[in-house]
């Protein structure tokens, strides 16, 4: 099983340069928007496998896809993934999709926290995130709103059933 490689030290070295909320609804609740000065490309990446999830993480930011042979293979437009595996092995996956973090949590990886990340200071400032394959585990998201006011935090919350757990920036 998956163990999480990132600490609140690598979080930091994970290269936030600035952080934001976006209050407004999503999903799930509000958005954790993080600027970086660099965003690891999938082959930087060693990816492991639990199920359908396939999960990598690198200086607290992380990419996780869902896939199984039965699928319909149209997520990312169907474009395909060539994934390094930790075992050395590529694999391709064509069309997966992104998947959500209580899901990704729920395998037993990260635990990941919601939010968009990007590198361009032009995104951040609009709270776009150009890379929706890019996400940050719960101690980079930790790290990126103890640069935000002292109110803010991440917060633990159960949707859906069966149960996922969802990291979110709330109120204090």
């Amino acid at each position: 099983m998956f163990r999480n490689n990132t600490s609140a030290s690598t979080a930091i070295e994970s290269n936030i340069v600035d952080a934001a909320i976006d209050w407004n609804k999503t999903f799930t609740g509000p958005r954790l928007v993080v600027l970086v000065d660099e965003i690891p490309q999938i082959d930087e990446m060693q990816f492991e496998r639990n199920d359908s999830i396939w999960y990598a993480e690198k200086d607290g930011l992380c990419r996780f896809f869902a896939w199984s042979e039965d699928a319909d293979h149209q997520g990312f437009g169907g474009h395909a993934f060539r994934l390094p595996m930790v075992d050395g092995d590529d694999v391709v996956l064509k069309g997966p999709y992104s998947s959500r973090a209580g899901v990704v949590n729920a395998h037993g990886f990260g635990p990941v926290a919601n939010g968009w990340v990007t590198d361009s200071r032009r995104d951040f400032e609009q709270m776009y995130s150009g890379d929706a394959g890019i996400h940050l585990t719960l101690d980079a998201a930790n790290y990126a709103v103890s640069l935000l006011d002292s109110d803010v935090e991440m917060s633990k919350k159960e949707e859906f059933d069966p149960v996922e757990t969802y990291y979110v920036a709330s109120h204090k």
